[in-house]
């Protein structure tokens, strides 16, 4: 979240093929590599993305990834934040592993004392998780997948309650129709935009659809995640896709 515009981390989970040995271990590996990464202490800097991406992977699969330890200049950067999340579709009515990394996500970011809401999609959301308050944004289904639902939560109603919220930082997933509102809104608040990578949809498009939309597609996540601050994908593989197709620097 420190990090300055140039740069994207990618962050990627390893986990034992073994049965026994997925089961007892608590630790998680991540694959770090930064794109034009000169910032001065780049390790403190990225420690606490990396601490809570750890912990929300860890729920996925891995019950307790270890915390990575703060301390001396890296303590500057643990305070609280207020992070405002955008997700799209809904981690609290849609069924998925995605569910689970945005739900444990949350979970830590509020047991870190980091103040957060949460702007997703409207149907089956709580008031409320761990003391996150959730914004139901109206949405309507995917043209293509009518079980996933959509919105661009960019209502007079949302910005106010963000703008109120005053956040440090945003967080969107992506792809979606959701992210446009959440870059509208940062750019609106010039608050700083993180952006992370969830479904590799040009991947999915020939399979599904029409191959010609597969680089209109990556036209839309070029515009999108070259307008944010800083880009997470899931994994190596699909980091070396963005940097192929020039997504990012």
């Amino acid at each position: 979240y420190k990090l300055g515009p140039e740069h994207a981390v990618f962050l990627a989970p390893t986990r034992s093929t073994n049965s026994s040995t997925h089961a007892t271990t608590s630790a998680a590996s991540f694959v770090c590599s930064f794109v034009r990464s000169e910032v001065k202490d780049s390790a403190s800097l990225v420690s606490r993305v990396v601490r809570v991406a750890a912990m929300a992977i860890g729920a996925d699969g891995l019950e307790e990834a270890p915390p990575l330890l703060l301390d001396g200049e890296e303590a500057a950067y643990s305070r609280p934040r207020r992070v405002a999340l955008f997700v799209e579709p809904s981690p609290f009515a849609y069924i998925s592993g995605y569910k689970n990394r945005f739900q444990n996500f949350i979970k830590h970011l509020r047991e870190m004392g980091d103040e957060v809401i949460v702007v997703t999609n409207h149907e089956g959301v709580p008031q409320e998780f761990h003391g996150a308050k959730v914004i139901g944004s109206w949405s309507f289904p995917c043209p293509l997948y009518g079980k996933v639902p959509l919105s661009l939560a960019l209502s007079p109603r949302i910005i106010s309650e963000v703008a109120k919220f005053k956040p440090d930082i945003i967080h969107a997933s992506s792809p979606g129709i959701m992210v446009f509102g959440a870059l509208a809104i940062a750019k609106l608040l010039s608050v700083p935009l993180v952006m992370s990578y969830h479904t590799h949809v040009p991947v999915y498009i020939p399979r599904y659809t029409f191959s010609w939309l597969v680089e209109p597609m990556w036209q839309i996540i070029r515009f999108l995640h070259r307008a944010a601050d800083l880009t997470l994908v899931p994994s190596a593989a699909i980091s070396k896709d963005f940097e192929t197709a020039h997504v990012i620097s």
